[in-house]
């Protein structure tokens, strides 16, 4: 399981700072996404999420400030038609290429500990 660690947040070093953190950053999300699919403890399959979104639309509980806004005034139920015809498609995709989820990987919510950051430096 993936839990907070201390360390600073990306967005606060310096420009060379951040230059220089860069790589090992890069390297540390690789390595996330190497992880075995397997033994993820996310459960954040298609079939799940749709479900969800059936969920959601049924109880008309659609935030439209999550929505893009060329999508904030379409009916749910739109929406969720859209999203299940390309649900074939997008379910042969996952079969071949699925990753370990995790977090947002932005420099504004990315944190690295002090150790981790001075020795790839």
């Amino acid at each position: 399981m993936i839990t907070a660690i201390p360390g600073v947040p990306a967005a606060d070093l310096s420009g060379a700072d951040l230059l220089k953190a860069w790589p090992s950053m890069g390297q540390q999300l690789g390595a996330v996404h190497s992880l075995s699919v397997d033994q993820c403890p996310f459960e954040r399959r298609l079939s799940r999420m749709f479900g969800r979104a059936v969920d959601v639309v049924s109880r008309n509980a659609v935030n439209p400030d999550f929505l893009p806004d060329e999508d904030k005034s379409t009916p749910q139920l739109d929406l969720l038609a859209r999203v299940e015809r390309e649900l074939p498609v997008r379910l042969d995709q996952e079969r071949t290429d699925m990753v370990v989820c995790h977090g947002d990987p932005a420099c504004r919510t990315s944190w690295w500990t002090l150790k981790l950051f001075n020795a790839r430096v």
